[in-house]
């Protein structure tokens, strides 16, 4: 017992006799003191039994240098004698300690090199949080196989009571070292894969390249960015690269890491047009499936699928023994994996009292998981959020969405108006950076785009006005080309900021007045009669387009059905 409390006292003042040379742990809290450790870092990073891009010294760099303005740096270093023996990066955040590389890592971890790393680990982590009081951490995404998780039962009662351990993401991988060649086989060879490159061929000449200098992936970084926006935002999510520091990020991690040894920017080029990107990395045998990204307008063709084909394909011939898919149980990692780790957060509280508390409201979290009721309600708020999501494609048209502007107010009865041709990676690009009243008008545009519907998009100079004219005609649908048909096709109006006009054939609308319906049917005449999509024929004549103009004009159209 005497022997335990002398431990536990050396342990909070910060050093430890282990052998006959003591351990000792420091603080590093400024760049100069970083820099200085760097090549100690590298060589404990080489030590380790399983080498992870997210804990070497570039990642964890990048990570603290993208910050603006930069986190207070809190790196614990353990010490014996003057050699560095255990490295714990951490900054301290608004909410306490956190990993040096989080958000972004993976996987988190300590380094340690010593024949005992847990009196190593012990030191650093009751250092960091017994050495103030009260210090708090958020230390997310540690994996099961990681050094802190195998030492935390050895952690001092005191500390470990103030930790409550929340259960993580799953981490799927496609381990290839029984089996390799069958495994890759039986994965490259999957029939989806190819019946979607086959569709991905139609357009030219499929190859996968690999970036293999920093200058050139510098220049492509901004076209993989926007094709992550657009494909988040029609999945009804925001992207991390509208952020600053994220693009900050990559662009660090390339400046760190040599595109011909760990890093991994990969393009698939169909007919030398990039339809899909990755962004990984190739460290120690395992390839790191990091940030994957694809052109929406192909999403039909299934390009993420021909993409994971085409990077099997790649680490075939190489000495590659683990395909890691991180964090994140997605369905499509399912499909090849074999191996399943999982990653746990650890949150370090004030007290033994506040992590109690916290720990008894986990469980009756997960209990209540597990209740009927409580199943329905997640069934059915489930049900409304996918309701907000934009809508899948089908049989979707690039050119689906026509861009139409008018460079005058006194336009609409004249000759003077360009067209452009967009695509929905365009419409969810804006919608995605725009805001308020802005997002859900684009939001509704990008619902009409991806139903296969044709988008007539018309602005007036010297004010931000514009019209959205849908067609969603199909079997069954309001025949466009009658009058009767256009009369009796019903116009909402919801919209309250007026510099957003909108008509819906056939989806919710906006309010428009007479000029703003004058501008669409002016676009549908010139352009409708001339677009053909899935082998149906959209056709608006003058006289109908004219006489609806104006019907329009004569004040008929109002919220509910207009009758002309």
């Amino acid at each position: 017992m005497e022997s335990a409390s002398k431990l536990s006292e050396s342990l909070r003042l910060g050093h430890v006799s282990q052998g006959e040379l003591e351990l000792v742990a420091e603080c590093v809290s400024d760049e100069g003191g970083l820099r200085a450790i760097r090549q100690d870092w590298d060589r404990l990073w080489r030590l380790q039994s399983r080498r992870e891009i997210f804990t070497t010294y570039g990642w964890c760099w990048s990570a603290w240098a993208s910050h603006e303005p930069r986190r207070m740096l809190n790196i614990v270093v353990v010490r014996r004698a003057t050699t560095v023996v255990g490295l714990l990066p951490l900054v301290r955040t608004s909410s306490g300690l956190a990993f040096m590389g989080s958000p972004w890592s993976d996987y988190n971890d300590m380094l340690v090199a010593d024949s005992e790393p847990c009196t190593i680990v012990k030191l650093a982590l009751v250092h960091a949080f017994n050495g103030t009081p009260g210090q708090v951490g958020d230390l997310a995404e540690i994996p099961e196989w990681s050094n802190l998780s195998e030492c935390l039962p050895t952690l001092p009662e005191d500390l470990r009571a103030r930790i409550c351990i929340e259960q993580g993401a799953d981490c799927p991988a496609l381990r290839l070292s029984l089996d390799r060649d069958v495994l890759l086989r039986e994965a490259i060879g999957k029939k989806s894969l190819k019946r979607h490159e086959k569709k991905l061929e139609r357009i030219g000449t499929v190859t996968l390249r690999h970036i293999d200098s920093r200058e050139s992936a510098h220049q492509t970084l901004p076209d993989f960015f926007e094709q992550h926006i657009a494909r988040r935002a029609v999945a009804g999510g925001r992207s991390l690269f509208l952020d600053a520091t994220a693009r900050r990020f990559y662009g660090t991690l390339i400046d760190n890491f040599d595109p011909t040894v760990e890093l991994r920017f990969s393009v698939l080029e169909a007919s030398g047009r990039a339809v899909a990107y990755h962004f990984g990395f190739e460290v120690d045998g395992r390839f790191t499936w990091y940030k994957p990204s694809f052109d929406v307008d192909l999403a039909q063709v299934g390009v993420g699928e021909v993409l994971i084909k085409r990077l099997l394909e790649y680490i075939r011939p190489r000495t590659v023994h683990e395909f890691d898919f991180t964090r994140g149980s997605e369905s499509f990692k399912d499909r090849f994996a074999n191996h399943r780790g999982r990653n746990t957060h650890w949150r370090v509280h004030r007290s033994v009292l506040s992590a109690s508390v916290a720990r008894t409201r986990l469980r009756l979290l997960e209990s209540a998981k597990g209740s009927p009721w409580i199943r329905s309600l997640r069934d059915r708020w489930k049900s409304h959020t996918s309701s907000e999501r934009l809508p899948s494609h089908r049989e979707f048209v690039p050119s689906d969405v026509l861009a139409i502007q008018i460079p005058a107010r006194d336009a609409c009865c004249g000759e003077r108006y360009a067209a452009s041709v967009l695509g929905v990676r365009d419409l969810a690009l804006e919608y995605a950076r725009s805001s308020g009243q802005e997002s859900e008008w684009f939001k509704a545009a990008m619902n009409a785009a991806l139903g296969g519907a044709t988008c007539l998009l018309v602005t007036a100079s010297g004010e931000r006005r514009s019209m959205l004219l849908c067609s969603p005609f199909s079997t069954g649908d309001v025949n466009a080309s009658t009058a009767d048909g256009l009369s009796s096709v019903p116009v909402f109006t919801n919209l309250k900021d007026a510099r957003w006009v909108c008509l819906f054939l056939g989806y919710p609308g906006l309010r428009a007045d007479a000029d703003d319906l004058r501008f669409a049917w002016i676009a549908a005449e010139r352009h409708l009669p001339t677009i053909t999509r899935g082998g149906l024929t959209l056709a608006i004549n003058r006289t109908e387009a004219s006489a609806t103009a104006v019907a329009i004009e004569a004040g008929f159209v109002q919220s509910g059905e207009h009758q002309p």
